[in-house]
């Protein structure tokens, strides 16, 4: 039996040690665990401001491209130079789609006058030949197009059967280094 008490004691004794041992390790844990879940909290604070700042970039970026894409059309819309040339391939392009080609395109010999204009301005005429439905879906492929052209003067004639003729002046304005204050 005494062998018996002493196993007990030996037994007991190593339980309070592993009790011990426990409810030390479990006091030295409780700050360390305290401070992790701290960090786990401003960590998780750090990327949702990282993802409002991700968020916030992207919105200022999609705000640059669309920026970006309306000045692309003012470049289209209002050209830096009087070129006939590009106009002659804007009005192709249109004719193009129509089936129409464009027989005479005759530009002004000077730009209209800008003194009061906003923008200058060129004038041109021009003539097509075709039936009805196509030079009507012309004209208003003109008025659509992204190049803002006035149509000061337009007549259409038959010349046979299904074949007819339009003949349009028009204006077309363009950004001289002058122009806007630029």
């Amino acid at each position: 039996m005494r062998q018996s008490a002493k196993a007990n004691n030996i037994i007991g004794l190593a339980l309070v040690v592993i009790t011990c041992c426990l409810v030390l390790s479990w006091l030295n844990l409780v700050p360390t665990v305290a401070a992790n879940r701290l960090k786990v909290r401003d960590g998780k604070e750090s990327v949702k401001q990282a993802q409002d700042k991700l968020d916030s970039f992207n919105e200022v970026n999609s705000k640059i491209t669309q920026i970006k894409d309306t000045i692309e059309k003012v470049a289209i819309a209002i050209p830096e130079d009087s070129n006939y040339q590009s106009v002659l391939v804007s009005l192709e392009a249109i004719g193009v789609k129509e089936g129409l080609p464009i027989y005479s395109f005759q530009p002004s010999l000077r730009p209209a006058s800008s003194s009061e204009a906003v923008f200058p301005q060129i004038t041109f005429s021009f003539s097509l030949l075709g039936d009805y439905a196509h030079l009507t879906n012309f004209v208003k492929d003109l008025e659509t197009n992204l190049r803002i052209m006035k149509i000061n003067a337009i007549s259409i004639s038959q010349v046979d059967g299904s074949q007819s003729q339009l003949s349009v002046t028009v204006s077309t304005f363009y950004r001289s280094n002058s122009s806007g204050g630029q």
